[in-house]
């Protein structure tokens, strides 16, 4: 209006006010971006917005953080940085397959620690052939919802920015960052692809490595990677599942489900199986805050870089609003510790964490309501299985005394009041404990 009335002609007064859209999405974005700032450590906020700036563009880079940001160097990196003092990182424990359920609850899960079991596959001989290629082979013709986890956000960002100045705006901050639009994110998420597909789609990037770049803004965490590439092994390839050997420390002492409950306890009937590209990662780091289940994951091809942090340290690795993350009320932490950025996350030096590569053939052992990040090395295809017992019961029903927010007290209730699976359920094929529960024909 105000333009209107000095005189100012039509497209004059539509830059402008494109120019002043354009600044409250930056507005938006940098208020994001800080707004975590009172649990960050100290030096924390000025160099997340002065990296948002670097971060940007090489002349950006230049111009504001040559001289000004104080962290970058002329050229737009980052200036050697080091720690107060060597961070307490640990190389994860290697131990052999043939370890006893009793050794490894004493030295391991009891202690929330995580370990490697070394050759595990040779224990599961109907899994010991299964590959990528095999899987292709096999399954596929088979439906995989490649990306399609993800559309629902884009296609509410899409309708939100409509067709004018701020998806401009949008368009050209994501062609900075990742080479690509909204519209050309929400296509690919909408497609319909097959096992096949989802297995060339891997192979045609498998020489990518990851760059810093790649774990920078809030964006990256909220909005990619635009695969996540795990699914539901029975609905992914059913013969795959079939040949399912859970790991014995994953099939003794578990929670019984009662009744109907137990056939629908799908984390535990319908394990996952994750297919991703070189220097990928399905998530950022996280903790999953409500199932208290520990994690098993066994490498049938590849290989993964793994940092975990026990729970105690979760306000020193940067924790994204839940809001802006999943909708499974996961907390998403920014901390990149697989490449050891404490250049950009200073606090996460002063954290406990364990850090090490599960290679082909072999099974890691993931703690419950720990911190972890997966990268994967060269293409990988691997499962995971979940297991919940009255151990990590306990443990969340400390964390509630403790007053924490990421544990559920209903939740906790309900698992208290559930009963180990007797003697005779203790089974590692996974068909026969189905068959065993009365489930196989729900699945």
């Amino acid at each position: 209006v105000v333009c209107a009335q000095v005189g100012l002609p039509a497209p004059a007064r539509m830059w402008i006010f494109a120019l002043a859209v354009a600044g409250a999405a930056l507005s938006i974005t940098l208020g994001f971006l800080l707004q975590p700032c009172g649990d960050w450590h100290p030096e924390v906020c000025a160099l997340v917005l002065d990296w948002g700036l670097c971060a940007l563009h090489p002349s950006v880079s230049r111009q504001l953080c040559g001289s000004s940001c104080g962290w970058c160097e002329a050229k737009g990196g980052f200036r050697p940085w080091q720690p107060r003092r060597r961070p307490k990182w640990h190389q994860i424990e290697r131990v052999s397959a043939n370890i006893s359920v009793a050794d490894f609850e004493r030295k391991y899960k009891s202690k929330n620690i995580p370990v490697i079991f070394e050759d595990w596959v040779r224990t599961a001989p109907t899994l010991a052939g299964w590959s990528l290629e095999e899987l292709a082979r096999v399954c596929g013709n088979q439906p995989a919802d490649f990306a399609q986890r993800r559309a629902p956000f884009l296609s509410e960002l899409d309708a939100l920015l409509g067709g004018g100045a701020l998806r401009y705006a949008v368009d050209a901050y994501m062609r900075l960052l990742f080479n690509t639009t909204i519209a050309s994110a929400l296509d690919l998420a909408l497609q319909n692809y097959t096992v096949q597909d989802v297995v060339d789609m891997m192979a045609r990037h498998q020489h990518r490595v990851a760059s810093p770049e790649d774990f920078g803004t809030l964006l990256h965490y909220i909005a990619l990677p635009m695969s996540l590439n795990d699914y539901s092994v029975f609905d992914l390839c059913p013969e795959l599942w079939f040949d399912i050997v859970l790991p014995v420390w994953a099939s003794d002492n578990s929670l019984q489900h009662k009744g109907e409950k137990q056939c629908l306890n799908e984390r535990r009937l319908k394990p996952n199986v994750f297919i991703e590209a070189s220097g990928s990662r399905a998530y950022p780091a996280h903790q999953h805050g409500l199932d208290l289940t520990s994690g098993f994951q066994v490498m049938l091809q590849g290989a993964k870089r793994v940092v975990h942090w026990p729970y105690s340290e979760r306000h020193k690795l940067y924790p994204v609003l839940r809001s802006l993350t999943t909708d499974y009320q996961d907390e998403v932490y920014m901390a990149e510790g697989v490449h050891h950025r404490f250049d950009l996350f200073p606090a996460m030096a002063e954290t406990e964490a364990w850090e090490g590569t599960v290679k082909e053939g072999e099974l890691l052992f993931v703690p419950a309501l720990g911190i972890h990040v997966f990268e994967s090395v060269g293409t990988s295809f691997g499962l995971r299985f979940t297991h919940q017992d009255h151990m990590s019961v306990r443990e969340g029903r400390s964390l509630l005394q403790e007053g924490s927010s990421t544990v559920d007290l209903e939740f906790v209730e309900s698992l208290e009041e559930l009963e180990p699976f007797p003697p005779e359920m203790n089974l590692r094929e996974l068909p026969l404990l189905a068959e065993k529960l009365g489930c196989l024909t729900q699945l």
